[in-house]
C-alpha cells in the first residue's frame, strides 16, 4: 500500500520534484531511498542507480553512525 502511494505521488509530482532547486530525497518506512531529484544527483556527482536502495546512513562517517 505504501509503495503504491509513493508511485502515485511520483506519477503526479515527479516532474515537479525534479524541478525543485533544493535536494529532495524520498524514503520508505525503513529509510531506504526510493527516489531523489536531479539536484541531489548533481551535488553528489552520482547516478540515480547508485543511490536508490541505500539508506542515508551510507553518507555518514563511521563516527557519526556510532552516535
Amino acid at each position: 500500500m505504501i509503495m503504491t502511494k509513493q508511485v502515485d505521488i511520483l506519477e503526479k509530482y515527479g516532474e515537479m520534484i525534479n524541478m525543485i532547486p533544493d535536494i529532495v530525497c524520498l524514503t520508505n518506512k525503513d529509510h531506504i531511498i526510493t527516489h531523489c531529484n536531479e539536484r541531489l544527483l548533481e551535488q553528489l556527482g552520482i547516478e540515480r542507480k547508485e543511490i536508490i536502495g541505500i539508506t542515508g546512513m551510507n553518507f555518514l562517517t563511521k563516527e557519526s553512525q556510532e552516535k
